[in-house]
């Protein structure tokens, strides 16, 4: 589905990992850990060149930007919230929220509107990974690096 990922994996104690809680218990989802996606639809071997390379070069302070939007790419349906950098040249998301049965409705938009806190990511805050994502299955996702 989305091919070899680079994530910000956030640790369990982040914010948004408890945020993420109250959506898929409201919304009667399965469970998927925080993270920022960096890229996707990655090869193995140029992923892997991508976390060499860059390994040290995530430290920055990462800021939540407007509000939480729907994103769908075939049967695949996430609520979605983007994060900029300091230096406001590189956009990223986390997903807040995701399914394959159906879209998510303008009721839920709202109530993840509602219910998020914006709060800033700080470089404790997360690891760079790799992931493969490569199935519509979020179960089927694991971690390479």
């Amino acid at each position: 589905m989305f091919g070899i990922c680079i994530w910000l994996k956030l640790n369990d104690k982040n914010y948004y990992n408890s945020f993420i809680k109250q959506l898929i218990n409201n919304f009667k989802l399965k469970y998927h850990h925080a993270h920022i996606t960096i890229k996707y639809n990655l090869g193995i071997l140029e992923s892997i060149n991508f976390y060499y390379k860059n390994y040290n070069k995530y430290t920055d302070l990462l800021c939540p930007i407007n509000r939480i939007y729907k994103s769908s790419k075939e049967n695949f349906h996430s609520l979605q919230l983007d994060f900029t950098d300091s230096s406001k040249k590189n956009i990223y998301h986390v997903s807040v929220a995701y399914r394959t049965d159906r879209p998510f409705n303008h009721h839920e938009l709202e109530y993840a509107n509602k219910l998020l806190k914006p709060t800033l990511v700080y470089k404790d805050d997360y690891k760079l990974n790799i992931y493969n994502c490569n199935s519509i299955n979020s179960n089927n996702w694991f971690k390479i690096i």
